[in-house]
């Protein structure tokens, strides 16, 4: 008995395909090989003979059709209703309610890495489930082929390996600046979280003659890991000067500049509307990463008793 002849058909696309909800193309699937066909609406000459190959040759084409926006937010309140952490929960229903919530659902998330890469899978399960069933309703005979997807816990532990990667790239590379009493660890990864969007570093220091080559630390750090750490540089004595800045020159054009205070100590930012607080961070739970061995005591020991 002959076999019945299947074609591959790449699911991933078709769900890129059906997710998007741009009016500037059209996706089709041919049903001869299974790839899938772009076509743009900007009538270029290459637009003109997909359109000329699609309608001479009807019946090998299929057009793929478009979940729209309805299916994508009700996806998004599916996951919603998933969420245990109270909080995040709130915020996302908020941004559901209110206005742009497509891209301030985003926004939430991209703050939340971790439920970030878990709304992806999900996601992806459900997109490729209507791919699935859009083809069974053709009666496509196909051969699933899908680029192979880390799985959440392996995509977490991906993160979190280049979390510390960064972290401990930072302190080693600190540790051959003399002036540099303590760094700490601080915020989200101490407390909850298994992965963020950056780090937060406390970093005291005896004067400042080393910010210059704290400065392109950080800068080495965030080109190689691609993680953003927030570094905040306080004196022996307590006093906050401001943040690290990223850029490698000082002032630049930025408006960011033109912040009062800013630049004052080269390398060092400040930020608008911003009070720093030792004593009320130091309330939550803190991770001393480093002190030099010249100092007989911790900075903030000194500080705060």
């Amino acid at each position: 008995m002959k076999k019945e002849k299947r074609i591959c058909i790449n699911l991933g696309e078709i769900c890129e395909a059906m997710e998007d909800h741009s009016l500037d193309f059209e996706y089709y699937l041919d049903l001869k090989n299974g790839e899938v066909i772009i076509k743009s609406n900007f009538e270029s000459d290459l637009d003109s003979d997909i359109s000329n190959e699609i309608e001479y040759d009807f019946e090998r084409y299929e057009s793929i059709p478009n979940i729209g926006s309805s299916k994508t937010y009700r996806y998004m309140e599916m996951f919603v209703e998933s969420v245990e952490d109270i909080k995040l929960k709130g915020k996302l229903t908020n941004v559901l309610n209110g206005k742009k919530p497509f891209r301030q659902f985003k926004n939430v998330l991209e703050d939340n890495p971790e439920k970030q890469i878990l709304w992806y899978d999900v996601k992806d399960k459900l997109l490729k489930q209507e791919a699935k069933d859009w083809l069974d309703s053709l009666n496509i005979k196909y051969n699933p082929v899908e680029n192979k997807r880390k799985s959440v816990e392996e995509q977490i532990t991906g993160k979190q390996n280049q979390l510390n990667l960064a972290i401990n790239s930072f302190v080693e590379l600190s540790r051959g600046i003399e002036n540099i009493i303590d760094i700490f660890l601080f915020g989200s990864l101490v407390k909850d979280k298994r992965i963020a969007k950056d780090f937060d570093l406390l970093v005291f220091i005896e004067n400042n003659d080393c910010i210059s080559r704290l400065a392109k630390i950080y800068r080495k750090v965030l080109g190689t890991y691609h993680v953003s750490p927030d570094v905040f540089v306080l004196t022996k004595n307590g006093d906050f000067l401001g943040n690290v800045c990223f850029r490698k020159s000082c002032p630049s054009l930025s408006v960011d500049c033109q912040v009062i205070g800013c630049g004052d100590i080269k390398y060092i930012r400040r930020y608008p509307d911003f009070n720093f607080n030792l004593k009320d961070i130091s309330k939550d739970k803190m991770k001393q990463i480093y002190h030099n061995p010249k100092y007989n005591q911790s900075a903030i020991e000194e500080i705060l008793k």
